[in-house]
């Protein structure tokens, strides 16, 4: 039978259970719970004001998880099938605490799990997944509405533990209410700049951005800073602040990849070309193809020939961009430019001789002919030998047999005690 999607449940158990009476819900609700040890603690996290034997059952629990450790098919030490279940038990139930509101007790348990999971330094396990789950975990503690009262506790709490635990901070980003408080926190940062990336969240949330601008503009700045700021920005898709943060952080840090990436996806959204032309440019020099078509998008055509030329200079110089130099010249019809660079860089032939030939059939016949001559040694192994009778193949595929058999006569006359040699020509029927 398939199981019932768990909101058509729910609407079929409502009239079932509140036509029952209460005291036959309790014993059937306490029957349940000494046959399933979820639902008992469940009700525990729900309803108890005391959850000590909760977190001191997850305590050791989980203590004993991140000690289950065994070796993966690459000998590494990692964390057992069964530690990793027990940390995904925990996750669920913090989640359920957060669902009835139950907001201390989640708390503690997350500070549980992030204790037992820092003893897994240097171990493989999933670290990255469940880091980025209790960080969202602790963000949503932080947007639950509950009464002032026991938010105000909540914070007090938080706060007293402030220096000693990051997430934390991630649920008091959430739970910081009101002007009054947001000063108390100013006051603090001021004292204490190792709540500054809290004091950023803090004022993202609020939308200060004058005071996160001049914040950011401070001497302490780190580029971490600007990296919250450009990340919270592009999620929620304020380009055009992405691209003014983007600017501002590159003109006063070092070049990070990451910056460039998101001023140019940001540019693209907020249709300035002109940025977007000028990064284009940059990653396509370093030998992005896909930069290069991008370019070709947003350059006028009268204008494409100049850039076409400069582009040829950089990525002639760019030993990195080899393959990327072959294919732009190839699509922008520049044989000579082409001939020249297969004439340097032979490797390059099997990808591009039909567009050399026949025009340069007699330099190319001589070029290959020497280049083959390279591509084994005398304590060549048997790579090298598939690898020239392939090269081989070609040239006779081309109709250059003159060459195949000179070649043939070279290697067998400079080789002749390489049976591995003799094998692969015999098998390519090339002897």
């Amino acid at each position: 039978m398939n199981r019932m999607a768990e909101p058509d449940m729910r609407e079929a158990l409502k009239p079932l259970l509140r036509g029952r009476d209460k005291d036959a819900l309790v014993d059937f609700l306490l029957n349940s719970a000494m046959y399933d040890s979820s639902l008992a603690k469940h009700i525990l996290i729900a309803f108890s004001d005391d959850v000590q034997s909760l977190l001191h059952h997850w305590g050791s629990g989980l203590g004993t998880a991140v000690s289950q450790l065994t070796q993966n098919s690459f000998g590494e030490v990692c964390l057992a099938e069964q530690g990793e279940n027990v940390i995904e038990e925990c996750l669920s139930e913090i989640d359920f605490a957060i669902h009835y509101k139950r907001l201390l007790y989640a708390v503690d348990l997350l500070k549980v799990l992030e204790e037992a999971t820092q003893t897994l330094e240097g171990i493989e396990w999933n670290a990255g997944e469940v880091r980025n789950r209790m960080e969202a975990l602790a963000d949503a503690i932080g947007t639950v509405e509950i009464e002032d009262e026991e938010r105000l506790q909540l914070v007090q709490y938080l706060w007293e533990d402030r220096r000693d635990w990051e997430l934390g901070l991630h649920v008091l980003v959430g739970l910081i209410k009101g002007d009054e408080e947001i000063e108390c926190v100013r006051k603090a940062v001021e004292e204490d700049d190792s709540l500054s990336v809290f004091w950023i969240s803090l004022l993202l949330r609020f939308a200060l951005y004058e005071e996160l601008d001049v914040f950011l503009s401070s001497p302490e700045c780190q580029a971490c800073w600007y990296t919250i700021a450009i990340e919270d920005a592009l999620k929620a898709g304020s380009y055009v602040r992405v691209i003014t943060l983007s600017q501002r952080a590159l003109e006063r840090f070092s070049r990070i990849t990451l910056w460039d990436t998101y001023l140019y996806d940001a540019s693209i959204k907020a249709g300035r070309d002109d940025i977007t032309r000028e990064l284009a440019f940059r990653y396509a020099a370093q030998g992005s193809f896909s930069h290069i078509e991008m370019l070709k998008k947003l350059t006028e055509a009268e204008h494409w020939d100049a850039v076409v030329q400069q582009l040829m200079e950089v990525l002639e110089k760019n030993s990195q961009a080899t393959n990327t130099y072959a294919r732009f010249l190839c699509q922008e019809g520049k044989t000579e430019r082409l001939m020249a660079l297969v004439r340097d860089k032979p490797f390059l032939f099997d990808d591009y001789y039909d567009h050399l030939l026949p025009r340069y059939t007699a330099e190319l016949k001589m070029h290959m002919t020497e280049y083959c001559k390279t591509m084994i040694s005398h304590d060549g192994d048997r790579t090298q030998c598939k690898v020239l009778v392939q090269k081989l193949l070609l040239l006779k595929d081309l109709g250059w047999e003159d060459e195949v058999q000179s070649l043939r006569g070279y290697f067998l006359g400079k080789y002749p005690a390489k049976r591995m040699l003799k094998q692969e020509l015999q098998q390519a029927r090339l002897l």
